[in-house]
């Protein structure tokens, strides 16, 4: 029993250290693209929203 209990503590660390890594740069750069996009695609809904309206009121 002591030995399945060490042996499944020992594949535990090693999976522990497998992932222990930060973040890429190009998970990073990818994630701000996303954002950028998104951010873009909001900019774009509100102005053609806001903008044909009061352009009509002038």
């Amino acid at each position: 029993m002591d030995a399945a209990k060490k042996l499944n503590a020992r594949a535990v660390e090693k999976a522990a250290e497998k992932r222990c890594h930060g973040s890429t740069a190009l998970f990073v750069a990818v994630d701000y693209a996303f954002l950028l996009g998104f951010a873009g695609f909001l900019t774009y809904l509100v102005g053609s929203r806001i903008l044909p309206s009061v352009a009509s009121a002038i």
